[in-house]
């Protein structure tokens, strides 16, 4: 038994039989006849390793499905399966310079790492190290340190946090030549680990599925298969295998279905796949999420210059952005319900990581502006898949009277 790429590789029962016979070569006897003692405690052995072998499967998954985090990354390093890294946003920064000198990507034991930082906090560093040979200004490549999307505002204001005695100053003047992408999440990982045991039958729907999430960029599969000779309760027609993938290079996405991308791109392109089904390769189809609830701020601090009504729509506006970003990478899945619950869950989060004290009450959902007054709702087309703007979530005060 071994842990790799597909998950925990189960012995054969005869190869177990053969590695017991082995012990006992030595021994005829125990084994010469088919009912003997000597063989049945021989399938008794058998049988034990069996149970021990289900049992470390059992739980395994049970541990791999709960989790998270460097003990994810951990399973996912036994199996030869490493989360997918983030790029980093890049940007075109003005130096002005009265000399030469070098600015450094990384901190040498002489020279220190030149440092950048904006007016939102994000800190950027050369893309490389910088030589810069005589004065002037100079347009130079900068990346954002953390890895993900950073939206800096164009000529917003940007100072060193190294000084250097040969750079005058620093400035912004054009919008971001790249921006970057968040790491694959837990979520998005975990779900990639569990169809990885289907990488191995090449052809088959899981089989499919499993290689297309190893692919860059792809946050979520949905497939759909019709094996009759008529058109199923869906739409799907006869002998059909339908898939959609959000994320993910176009091209590369083809090269695993082994099919050609028209001029129309990925909507309507068919080939012929084993035993004569025909492929069909689809995009998500983006449906907005519309939200709305109470929220109670707890140790509300108001600044003097503010008042306790502007504070509060500044909170609000703080949990509406990063509850859109938070809901961007994989959190709703293609075909998949969303429900009032992952929406507190998603603004509890939202609400940790910006340091706000409170909670959430009352949350309603809908799939129109008008109609924000549901639980539970879910997409009515197979390649349906929510998307949560800012724009389209409503915060009001708790009265708990």
């Amino acid at each position: 038994m071994i842990v790799n790429e597909f998950g925990i590789e189960k012995e054969a029962p005869e190869a177990m039989q053969e590695a017991v016979v082995d012990i006992y070569k030595k021994n005829d006897q125990l084994i010469n006849t088919k009912y003997g003692p000597g063989m049945s405690l021989l399938n008794a052995l058998v049988q034990m390793k069996i149970d021990i072998q289900d049992w470390i499967i059992s739980l395994f998954t049970l541990l791999t499905r709960g989790a998270c985090g460097i003990f994810l990354d951990n399973i996912g390093y036994y199996r030869g399966i490493s989360r997918k890294k983030g790029a980093n946003t890049l940007i075109t920064l003005t130096v002005e310079a009265d000399g030469p000198g070098v600015l450094y990507e990384q901190t040498t034991q002489q020279n220190p790492q030149y440092v950048v930082v904006d007016d939102g906090g994000n800190q950027y560093i050369p893309e490389s190290d910088y030589v810069i040979h005589e004065a002037g200004t100079f347009l130079v490549p900068f990346k954002a340190v953390e890895n993900g999307p950073v939206k800096p505002s164009r000529y917003e204001s940007v100072h060193a946090l190294t000084q250097l005695s040969f750079v005058k100053s620093v400035s912004n003047l054009y919008a971001p030549t790249y921006l970057g992408e968040n790491g694959e999440n837990d979520v998005v990982y975990q779900h990639r680990l569990d169809s990885s045991d289907g990488i191995r039958s090449y052809g088959m729907p899981q089989s499919i599925e499993s290689q297309v999430r190893q692919l860059d960029g792809v946050v979520d599969v949905k497939w759909y298969q019709n094996n009759s000779d008529t058109e199923d309760s869906d739409g799907i027609p006869p002998f059909t295998f339908y898939l959609i993938v959000a994320g993910g290079d176009t091209e590369k996405i083809a090269n695993v279905l082994n099919i050609n991308i028209g001029n129309n791109g990925m909507l309507g392109s068919v080939a012929h796949v084993i035993d004569g089904q025909t492929m069909l390769f689809d995009r998500p189809q983006t449906i907005n999420i519309y939200v709305s609830f109470d929220v109670f701020f707890e140790n509300l601090i108001i600044p003097q210059d503010s008042t306790e009504e502007a504070t509060k729509n500044n909170l609000k506006n703080q949990i509406k952005t990063k509850m859109a970003e938070l809901a961007s990478n994989g959190y709703f899945k293609i075909a998949g319900q969303a429900t009032s619950a992952m929406m507190v869950v998603l603004a509890t989060n939202a609400m940790s990581e910006l340091g706000i004290q409170g909670a959430c009450f009352n949350c309603k959902i809908g799939d129109s502006a008008d109609s924000v007054d549901e639980d539970i709702i879910r997409p009515q087309s197979l390649n349906g898949q929510y998307a949560l703007a800012a724009a389209n979530i409503d915060i009001n005060d708790y009265n708990n009277d």
